[in-house]
């Protein structure tokens, strides 16, 4: 069939979010060219594959333009000395670079194999500056610096004199959906898929013999760098080397911290005062806390009730997880939905509108505890 067309025609230029995110309709591949002005020109008359964010396609080429762009919003700084004293410096990325440009920076890394074992040895520029569509694919680094450079993308460590740590999860969590209509790539050009309940976050590809991915899951605190001298799988899985090794220790990892948590106690000491009724004085008003083998849940009228986690704000805020509904429920199995591949309950676990994610208990002067509050939603219910 014919998909529709968006309607109108846009009159605006492209937009750095557009580039980031691969949703700029550029063409994949930087045109020939001996000179930026003669790359910018032959750009201008690129075909466009889309009209921006109707879609997104892979393109090294948006990816090179937004970072040569860097240059006129830093006061004419380059790309490569911006990447390597304002990035990696800090960071401590100290075997990595912007492109290969000396031959002690190539000397430490191993040759690419192409499919049928030859190797593809390593070129070094011999100058400080690289080639104009370095920023999509000439960085080099080492398995020690792509563990910081993924913990600094996950959270686990912040460097505000990189980059605020807002701008961080505005990098992760602005996100373009692609075709397939269940993954989206982000700010930073990460391409996110859903494993296990957990939205993680990719970066992956090949060049000249290689195969590189890293993969992040920050509400796990967990990040994976892998590489391989191998060929490039374009059309296959074959470039997600990380994924596949997240996703099968996803599940062991949360075993592994839910038997922690189990043995120091769900509930702090205090938790049954927060047990008993909770009304906000309309019929659907009710809420009940109550406390289950240790455990300070929300049993609801529903099938679906919920655990309360405590919450780093103060002692007395929680975050609300969805316990795992039974099977039974309609729409929590994937016998209702035949051949849909619906994923594991646990997808469901978080709530989704966030608003009454979180919630704290109030206590007088006393220290009694009189009343429940939801924070988001200004939503506030006194203990009966």
């Amino acid at each position: 069939w014919i998909e529709p067309v968006p309607p109108g025609q846009s009159t605006r230029g492209l937009t750095l979010r557009a580039l980031a995110t691969h949703s700029s309709g550029l063409p994949r591949e930087t045109p020939a060219g001996s000179t930026e002005a003669a790359i910018l020109k032959a750009i201008g008359s690129a075909t466009m594959l889309f009209p921006q964010f109707a879609s997104t396609a892979y393109s090294n080429l948006g990816v090179s333009l937004l970072g040569r762009t860097l240059q006129r919003a830093t006061g004419g700084i380059d790309w490569e000395t911006w990447v390597s004293e304002k990035i990696m410096a800090p960071l401590g990325m100290t075997r990595s670079g912007p492109c290969l440009r000396t031959a002690a920076e190539a000397a430490n890394i191993i040759d690419g194999v192409t499919s049928d074992g030859t190797l593809v040895p390593r070129h070094f520029s011999n100058s400080s500056c690289c080639a104009w569509d370095a920023p999509a694919g000439s960085i080099f680094s080492t398995p020690a610096d792509m563990a910081k450079w993924a913990s600094f993308l996950s959270g686990v460590i912040a460097h505000p004199d990189v980059l605020d740590p807002a701008s961080v999860l505005e990098l992760r969590n602005t996100a373009v959906l692609q075709p397939d209509g269940i993954s989206a790539v982000s700010g930073g050009t990460l391409e996110t898929a859903f494993s296990h309940g957990r939205w993680t976050w990719n970066k992956l590809g090949c060049l000249d013999g290689y195969r590189s991915a890293v993969t992040v899951v920050p509400t796990l605190g967990l990040s994976v760098f892998a590489a391989a001298a191998s060929t490039c799988d374009f059309f296959g899985d074959g470039d997600a080397v990380s994924f596949p090794i997240v996703s099968r220790l996803i599940p062991a990892l949360e075993q592994v911290l839910s038997s922690r948590f189990d043995e120091e106690g769900l509930a702090p000491p205090w938790a049954r005062e927060y047990v008993g009724r909770y009304c906000n004085g309309h019929a659907d008003g009710t809420i009940h806390v109550a406390l289950d083998a240790g455990k300070l849940t929300m049993p609801s009228q529903t099938d679906y009730s919920w655990m309360l986690l405590p919450h780093h704000t103060s002692a007395d805020s929680y975050r609300m997880l969805m316990l795992e509904p039974s099977p039974t429920i309609r729409g929590c199995s994937s016998h209702d939905w035949p051949g849909a591949q619906l994923c594991h309950t646990s997808c469901f676990r978080l709530m989704t509108r966030g608003d009454c994610a979180l919630l704290s208990f109030a206590r007088n002067t006393s220290g009694h505890v009189t009343s429940l509050t939801m924070p988001g939603s200004g939503r506030t219910c006194k203990k009966e």
